[in-house]
């Protein structure tokens, strides 16, 4: 073999192996370029995932944030309802006091009816009614009616004269009125309070109440 033909061979083979070195180098820039690829959308994923976890966390910060004003303002309202219900039962608490204390002022500052008052509450009834009570059999010319002697028999006449039917129908406050009335008849506070339909108890502290006055 010349040398010429020897130094062919070492000149192909020298230029098959740079061929097959930049054949390998092309493939080892494709491979690089294509993992360089991959690692950036992995990294364009993670960023698109950190946007939207914080989108979510800013409209969750925002959503907690109206949870809470919108909790404020009820709990706000709230209050001012329970001050308003408050305020209103202590009005109505005064206006009940101030009632009691109204019918309690005129109970005790009722003038002491007269001796005579059954008689003229006899005739005053009879009168609105647009009667006359029966003439008496022993004075003819007498408009009022023999006053029997019992206090029971006259408390009883009383009652029935005044034409607004039992006592016990009759509000506490007229039942009040009628207690010195039936005093005056010679009553006992047991018969009073068996007439009025309401307890001794009470029969005794209008007359406390009266003699106070």
């Amino acid at each position: 073999m010349d040398s010429g033909t020897l130094l062919t061979g070492i000149g192909c083979l020298l230029m098959g192996a740079g061929l097959a070195s930049s054949l390998w180098q092309r493939r080892q820039q494709q491979q690089e370029r294509i993992e360089m690829d991959d690692i950036k959308g992995q990294v364009a994923d993670a960023r698109l995932v950190k946007e939207d976890m914080e989108a979510i966390l800013t409209v969750a910060a925002k959503t907690g944030e109206e949870i809470v004003n919108d909790l404020r303002q009820e709990v706000v309202q709230a209050q001012k309802i329970l001050k308003q219900l408050e305020t209103q039962r202590i009005a109505a608490m005064v206006g009940t006091m101030a009632e009691s204390m109204d019918r309690d002022s005129q109970l005790v500052e009722q003038p002491k009816p007269p001796r005579p008052f059954y008689i003229q509450e006899y005739l005053r009834n009879n009168e609105v009614r647009g009667k006359r009570p029966a003439p008496s059999t022993t004075s003819p010319n007498s408009s009022v009616p023999p006053i029997p002697v019992s206090p029971i028999t006259r408390a009883e006449a009383y009652i029935k004269a005044l034409g607004e039917g039992e006592p016990k129908q009759w509000s506490k406050s007229k039942r009040y009125e009628q207690v010195p009335v039936l005093y005056e008849f010679g009553l006992s506070d047991e018969e009073v309070a068996q007439f009025l339909h309401i307890g001794k108890g009470e029969v005794q502290l209008v007359c406390q109440l009266r003699r106070r006055a």
